[in-house]
């Protein structure tokens, strides 16, 4: 290595003298194999020497800095004056530019910012010259706040190695894109900021700011973000500035050379298992959790343990979950999502098979989500703020494509400074927004059931909590309504004229209706408990909200649209009362009309579906499986042993729900009943059809106010209850054939309402003309605003 000054000789191409010396006073930047920087004199001039290694292309590159910079300033923008260019004695090329005395980087200028004010004015003043640049046709490819140097309040251009250059002005898509890589610098909290940046930017350039460009500005610096992430991630694999990696003999690690300095990290990682059994044991089950302190440093360590060859061969293929968390925690740091700081992550190896892996990170303090709310001393108040933090986190992390994985209140922690993710080797990085999407919705179901538990919902504060049973009480009648007031008023005079010959209750839970149903169950019907909730909780999560709150013996969720026959309940309940194994029965379900509503089934299978929703149904293909589905042979006239009974008339028994848990909330509309069913069949209970009682149904008032959606929303329902009940991959298969069957089918139908519509057209029937023409604009709404969603979403 040479010593520091020394002198360079330089043999010029660039003028006639043949020589230039050049006195090095230190050097500014080393790449090994590719350059290197000096700070020089030259002729009692302070230059900057570029000196490239002996490799092909080192003198294009020399060529191009050197005509890229009088371009720029020919252009009139700001660029330091090449000076000369050439070759040392050793052959290497070398360009000399001149140095801009008393001048910083502005990447130097952003970290040594005393707050945000002050870093905001200056990437505004980067964005007034970025904009200059543009209208110039001048674009710096590589927008790196080290690429600028700041002088009084100049900006100039010192990288024109990746500079591109336009006969036009750049144009406004590719200019807002551009300056989406400056926003980055700014945290994503300080949206106002970011978008003064755009509106700086435009009016510089003698354009109107609109929401086409704000919009475009938000999309194009997530993508560059996401682009910065990968980078980031990437980097943090290998030896770099900030981390070390570190192989030996049955180990494989990367530790940060800031916790580790002054120390030795092989001592660390060869008794990292003594260290860990002399703390503070968090956790002690498949993964050993432990805090203790090192290197004067408070510490958590992970410890995973990998059982059985096929375990480790999964976790080599597709990387520890230690090294996932370590990754994943360089990800949240670079969208600044709080989380432990990661330290190191350590694999462990028997032969070529992992055995053990460690991830080491900060110990930060706080309390568990759960613990935190039901502390006696937070109030409502405080456990809303803390749930609407903890949602906003997951949307954040939504944003750039990721989603926890393991979303549970034990996994995150309440700190002084917000909720903390941990436990991140569940997370999954997406490639896809509809994929992230499905999998942050199922996240976020978590914060739905922690407000249900622990916020109040209700217009009783102190129907939050659940409350115990009554033993006197013996039947709680549920009823869910949403915008159907007239129903749901002859639906609790029904009950109220026919009740049953023991103690009851009705409990009403309204989904924000607007029609004043809510109002009207106040003033007509005081006895009955209301509970209006304050936005639309859907079927299942309405439901459960009053079985928290019902005391009886026996519940029965009973739909709005119904009317009870005289009898009927009592006939329900001593049904129950005789037959001790049966878990959960329904009544004989009249139209209308009088005539039978079929309301018993068994389970669907993959094949019925296939019938009911997609083209096969046109074909006799599969039909038997779908009517032994819906078992169409079934009278309805006596009482049997069923799979599943219609959840518009459902008695479950108390204990039963204890036994299966409540309704699963990830149903919003339809097969919430289906789910329940089979999990009551699978704990062992009988579940009885019983046609002696009877209730009348018409059916469909709420979900026929979003008549195009239901299907949508039954599609979606299909979908979840198969994956839960029949796996992940089996019906990851049968979606390969059933999305694309579904658009078909509607294709189809699209086809037979205009042949139907032209027919009419053809005999002068304006009746029926009118309602095909209205049939073929409803399927073509489904079949163009929705089949995406089929293909891709449900």
């Amino acid at each position: 290595m040479a010593t520091f000054p020394f002198e360079l000789l330089i043999e010029q191409q660039s003028s006639g003298r043949p020589t230039e010396s050049l006195l090095c006073k230190v050097i500014l930047r080393a790449i090994p194999g590719n350059r290197e920087v000096y700070d020089a004199i030259w002729n009692d001039r302070n230059v900057v020497l570029k000196v490239f290694a002996r490799r092909l292309g080192a003198n294009r590159r020399v060529n191009k800095e050197w005509n890229r910079l009088h371009l720029l300033r020919s252009r009139g923008l700001n660029a330091p004056e090449p000076l000369f260019r050439g070759k040392t004695r050793d052959g290497r090329y070398a360009i000399a530019i001149d140095k801009i005395v008393d001048s910083h980087t502005t990447l130097d200028a952003f970290n040594a910012a005393s707050d945000e004010a002050e870093r905001t004015n200056l990437l505004m003043l980067l964005c007034r010259e970025l904009a200059k640049q543009h209208d110039k046709g001048v674009m710096q490819e590589d927008l790196h706040l080290g690429n600028f140097l700041l002088k009084d309040d100049k900006v100039f251009l010192i990288d024109p190695g990746q500079i591109k250059f336009f006969s036009q002005p750049v144009t406004r898509k590719n200019g807002i894109s551009h300056l989406a890589w400056l926003a980055r610098y700014l945290p994503s909290e300080h949206t106002e900021q970011i978008i003064a940046l755009c509106r700086e930017y435009l009016s510089v350039r003698g354009w109107d700011f609109g929401i086409a460009d704000e919009e475009m500005f938000r999309k194009k610096l997530r993508q560059h973000t996401r682009k910065s992430i990968g980078r980031t991630i990437r980097k943090c694999l290998r030896t770099n500035k900030r981390q070390q990696r570190i192989t030996g003999k049955g180990f494989s690690a990367v530790i940060d050379k800031a916790f580790f300095h002054g120390a030795d990290p092989l001592s660390f990682i060869e008794h990292i298992d003594e260290l860990m059994a002399r703390g503070e044991i968090l956790k002690d089950s498949s993964s050993y959790i432990s805090r203790f302190t090192w290197n004067n440093t408070d510490i958590v360590v992970k410890r995973y343990n990998y059982r059985g060859i096929v375990y480790s061969l999964r976790h080599i293929i597709m990387s520890s979950r230690a090294k996932k968390s370590w990754l994943h925690a360089h990800r949240l740091g670079a969208i600044k999502v709080p989380t432990p700081k990661p330290l190191a992550y350590i694999d462990r190896f028997k032969g070529l098979l992992i055995h053990t892996s460690y991830i080491v990170t900060e110990y930060t303090e706080g309390q568990k989500l759960y613990y935190y709310l039901r502390n006696d001393s937070i109030d409502n108040e405080q456990r809303s703020e803390a749930l609407r933090r903890v949602q906003e986190l997951l949307a954040e992390l939504a944003q750039y494509r990721l989603t926890h994985g393991d979303v549970k209140p034990s996994n995150i922690l309440m700190s002084p400074n917000g909720p903390t993710l941990t436990d991140l080797d569940g997370m999954h990085l997406h490639l896809l927004d509809y994929t992230c999407t499905l999998r942050w919705a199922k996240d976020a179901v978590l914060i739905d059931k922690l407000k249900a538990q622990f916020i109040e919902t209700t217009t009783d504060p102190n129907l939050h909590r659940e409350r115990p049973a009554d033993s006197d009480l013996m039947l709680s009648i549920i009823v869910v309504s949403w915008n159907v007031k007239q129903d749901l008023a002859d639906c609790i005079r029904s009950i109220s004229q026919n009740p049953p010959d023991c103690r009851y209750e009705i409990i009403v839970v309204d989904n924000a209706s607007t029609d004043g149903s809510a109002e009207m169950v106040a003033k007509e019907f005081p006895s009955v408990t209301l509970i209006s909730n304050e936005d639309n909780r859907g079927f299942a999560a309405a439901n459960n909200i009053g079985i928290r709150q019902a005391r009886g013996r026996y519940v029965l969720l009973l739909n709005p649209d119904t009317v009870v026959h005289a009898g009927s309940l009592d006939t329900l309940i001593t049904f129950m009362e005789n037959h001790n194994d049966v878990g959960a029965c329904g009544p004989k379900l009249l139209n209308s009309d009088g005539t039978i509503q079929p309301s018993a089934r068994k389970f669907p299978t993959l094949r019925a579906l296939l019938h009911r929703y997609t083209i096969l149904r046109i074909l006799p293909l599969f039909r038997r499986q779908y009517r032994k589905w819906l078992m169409t042979d079934f009278t309805h006239d006596r009482r049997k042993n069923v799979d599943q009974v219609m959840g518009a008339a459902l008695m479950v028994r108390r204990s039963v729900l204890e036994n299966v848990g409540l309704m699963d909330e990830d149903f919003f509309m339809y097969y919430e009943e289906v789910d329940l069913c089979c999990r009551i069949k699978k704990a062992g209970w009988r579940i009885v059809f019983v046609p002696d009682a009877v209730i009348t149904h018409t059916g469909g008032r709420s979900i026929g106010q979003i008549r195009i959606r239901k299907r949508i929303m039954t599609l979606r329902s299909v979908m979840l209850f198969l994956r839960k009940h029949r796996g992940r991959y089996v019906t990851a298969l049968f979606g390969i054939v059933f999305r694309p069957a579904i658009v078909l089918q509607d294709i189809y139908n699209l086809f037979a309402a205009l042949l139907g519509f032209l027919l009419a057209a053809i005999v002068f029937d304006r009746a029926k003309r009118t309602e095909s023409a209205k049939k073929v604009c409803m399927t073509a709404v489904w079949l163009f605003k929705y089949s995406w969603q089929v293909l891709f979403r449900i």
